[in-house]
């Protein structure tokens, strides 16, 4: 899962450094690799949790529109889940 987490941002990171017509091909595969972690299971008690939700909350607040709505999708989706846990 963490491995992941790196490959979307540093996705978004070289989208944000290309600009956003020029990096599709970047923001595609930050967009896709977000979707595919909405399947993983988050653990509330796993010690990068926090990390990981403090780095895709800076990803919520990225320049492409479709990175911040994947972002904040996921974001939403993992905080519910560490919610039900508790």
């Amino acid at each position: 899962m963490l491995e992941l987490f790196e490959i979307a941002k540093k996705s978004a990171d070289v989208a944000n450094a290309k600009g956003l017509l020029a990096a599709k091909a970047e923001t595609s595969i930050c967009v896709d690799t977000l979707t595919l972690l909405i399947r993983f299971s988050i653990s509330a008690t796993a010690p990068e949790t926090r990390r990981i939700m403090e780095r895709l909350g800076h990803l919520t607040r990225h320049k492409d529109r479709k990175i911040c709505t994947s972002a904040s999708v996921l974001l939403q989706h993992w905080s519910q889940s560490i919610r039900d846990q508790q």
